[in-house]
């Protein structure tokens, strides 16, 4: 989304907080999906944990196979309003998940040994057609922020290269989840593959599936597309084996906004703070965890342009603050602030903490400025998750 007319008119449209996406962003992002898909003979998996946001789904869908999810919620949400395979992986499953998720699955992947061992008979009992995987640590750290590195040391995901090389062998592994990037380009993946082929190139012809997991940036304008769609299309002749990736981010690139309203405006020593009508703890709390500093529309680096502020969230956290930024004008009470690429992520993380409310929910067809709310949370919402 970028400024001009008709966004300005559009914010004027809009109930603060709120969450805008745009469908045809959103189809423009399935339409480098389906040529992933169609150039490489992969399939690609909407990973739920990244974008869930249901009613937006059929802007998506035909650059899609199915669904990648990690909860019973998310494998009931895919089923309901995705269709097409469903992929489970859990960390762990419990008797209670596994019964809830199986029968709805086409694929489920166990994280370690004994939980394969453990499970996956009894999974096959509901489910005969079900497809067996292991996620499987490659061992390769591709991913700058430590907190996002599933292939750090002590790392909690997936069992060693090792062991997979033994349960490879055995009756019940039908496919491997690699997992291991995040805001990833084509180099990190073949940095990945180069490591697993090495060591586990002997194994994966026995496989029927190879999934290269979640991560992958496809949708980010210096992604090179042509380039993964080799990588992907060598990997199945080669090993003759069925090829995926699960973006969650990467499906919903630049797709939306998270549009706020300033509410105060005052000076504190050097800093001028403005407080606005959303959080970063509530609404955005990758700012808080990963950290990450949002891009917002019109706003620079504090100092490069004339008009410098803090801009704050309206939860009690001390750390709610987004970040400081610069503007050519001053702002003022009721001006709005667009944080930009907020459809993924944010959208599922949400919470109501403090009692504040999330975000109301937007779709935004920016080609012919049609504009419908789907969701505009409640009190209900808040007391019903509590007793």
């Amino acid at each position: 989304m970028s400024a001009g007319d008709a966004f300005d008119a559009l914010i004027s449209r809009l109930e603060t907080p709120a969450y805008v996406l745009d469908l045809a962003r959103l189809r423009a992002c399935g339409d480098r999906l389906q040529s992933i898909q169609r150039g490489s003979g992969a399939s690609v998996l909407l990973a739920l944990k990244g974008f869930a946001t249901w009613s937006a789904f059929p802007a998506l869908r035909h650059g899609l196979t199915g669904a990648a999810v990690s909860s019973p919620h998310e494998a009931r949400l895919a089923r309901e309003h995705l269709g097409g395979e469903l992929h489970a992986y859990f960390v762990a499953y419990g008797e209670r998940d596994l019964e809830a998720v199986a029968p709805l699955c086409s694929h489920l992947t166990f994280n370690s040994e004994i939980q394969l061992k453990a499970w996956a008979r009894r999974a096959l009992t509901l489910r005969r057609d079900l497809s067996i995987g292991l996620r499987v640590d490659p061992e390769c750290s591709v991913v700058k922020a430590a907190i996002y590195d599933a292939s750090a040391p002590g790392s909690r995901f997936g069992v060693t290269m090792e062991t997979a090389r033994e349960l490879i062998d055995g009756e019940l592994v039908r496919g491997i989840l690699l997992h291991n990037h995040g805001r990833s380009f084509v180099s990190d993946l073949e940095k990945t593959l180069e490591q697993v082929e090495a060591q586990l190139g002997d194994r994966l012809d026995r496989l029927e599936w190879l999934n290269l997991g979640g991560g992958h940036w496809v949708n980010h304008p210096q992604y090179e597309v042509d380039r993964l769609i080799e990588l992907l299309a060598r990997l199945t002749e080669r090993y003759r084996v069925r090829a995926y990736v699960e973006p969650g981010e990467g499906a919903a690139t630049d797709a939306g906004v998270l549009v706020g309203r300033v509410l105060d405006l005052f000076q504190k020593r050097e800093t001028t703070i403005a407080i606005l009508d959303l959080s970063a703890y509530n609404h955005m709390p990758c700012v808080i965890h990963m950290p990450l500093r949002p891009r917002v529309l019109g706003g620079d680096q504090p100092g490069k342009k004339p008009f410098t502020y803090r801009l704050g969230g309206i939860t009690c956290v001390s750390g709610d603050v987004m970040g400081d930024y610069s503007f050519d004008r001053p702002l003022a009470i009721g001006d709005a602030v667009v944080f930009e690429d907020m459809a993924h992520y944010t959208t599922v993380m949400a919470t109501d903490f403090n009692g504040v409310r999330r975000p109301s929910i937007y779709l935004w067809d920016s080609a012919t400025d049609q504009l419908q709310k789907v969701r505009s949370p409640t009190y209900e919402d808040y007391a019903g998750r509590l007793s």
